[in-house]
């Protein structure tokens, strides 16, 4: 199995010692963590109780405890709490889907309670997962990672005035996997068009993690002046086991995944229509791909399933429509 994250020896541990160990950082940590306890008390009500209940409480009382989330930092684990408030209300509410994103705050807060004793780089990963977010200038301690990038796959969203543009790269040379986000007030452009199937040059900055993924574009990331893609057996070459990582950083919500085609009948893809941009049907080419292993899926793992995010097929990757 080839790595396909860089390795934790691009972070200098003195470097995120000391940062996070900072008066202002402390204080922030401090009171993230007192949060973290509120929500797990919360949690702990809402289990006794059955999690039916979120069905006869009032979307204020979700609100509430979100609200109090952003007041204590935690501004990630009040979204996730909103977009819980938004399920609950739906007519076809899934409920799996809500009890996975319940545990997957209960396990946060559960570190929480434990955040001293963590690895240093759980530790960062941890307060990143939660709300504290990375400003590239903070990442002096970090070797960058220099490679030409190809673009698996590219998808834009709001965050209420923002334009989000998520990117998702792997490096031709190193092999390691990279996602990046870009964000725009409203209709300004992105500082960089990225499109799925294009390759870029240039450096990335991670964030401290235990496994590294989420990164920063470097000052210098332009278009490469080749477009030629890599062979298939490439992207077979870094199929990996999502346990094997779980196990370094438990704390993570979703993975990566590259999956040769005939693998597909193993995944749950949760009634995924496999569609192209153009509302091709794919199914029957699925099919005859995966007889000679010639077409490759990219997507998503969380708890209980792939989603599929783009195909790649000699020489050509594309966007899935979902």
């Amino acid at each position: 199995m080839k790595s396909c994250f860089p390795p934790t020896s691009i972070f200098s541990e003195k470097w995120l010692s000391e940062y996070l160990n900072s008066p202002n950082r402390k204080d922030r940590i401090e009171l993230m963590t007192a949060g973290s306890e509120e929500l797990y008390n919360w949690l702990k009500d809402l289990f006794g109780q059955g999690i039916t209940q979120l069905q006869n409480s009032s979307r204020f009382e979700i609100e509430s405890i979100a609200k109090r989330m952003v007041d204590c930092k935690n501004g990630s684990l009040a979204r996730r709490l909103r977009v819980i408030a938004a399920e609950v209300e739906k007519p076809d509410w899934n409920e799996v889907q809500t009890i996975e994103d319940l545990l997957g705050l209960y396990f946060i807060c559960r570190a929480f309670q434990k955040i001293e004793q963590l690895p240093l780089l759980l530790k960062a990963e941890l307060l990143q997962t939660a709300g504290m977010n990375w400003r590239r200038k903070e990442l002096e301690g970090v070797k960058k990672v220099s490679d030409q990038w190809l673009c698996l796959h590219m998808e834009e969203d709001w965050v209420e005035n923002l334009r989000t543009n998520t990117v998702y790269m792997v490096g031709i040379e190193k092999k390691v996997l990279a996602k990046i986000n870009l964000y725009a007030f409203r209709f300004e452009p992105f500082s960089h068009s990225i499109k799925t199937g294009q390759i870029w040059r240039g450096d990335l900055m991670y964030f401290p993690s235990p496994v590294p993924w989420n990164a920063f574009l470097g000052d210098d990331f332009q278009a490469a002046p080749t477009q030629k893609l890599p062979a298939l057996d490439f992207y077979s070459d870094i199929y990996y086991s999502i346990q094997h990582y779980r196990g370094l950083n438990p704390l993570r919500w979703e993975w990566p995944v590259l999956l040769p085609s005939k693998a597909l009948s193993n995944i749950k893809t949760n009634g995924l229509r496999i569609r192209d941009k153009n509302g091709n049907n794919l199914a029957e080419m699925t099919e005859f791909a995966a007889l000679d292993n010639a077409l490759i899926a990219f997507g998503n793992q969380d708890f209980s399933r792939f989603t599929l995010r783009s195909w790649i097929q000699r020489g050509r990757v594309w966007d899935v429509e979902n």
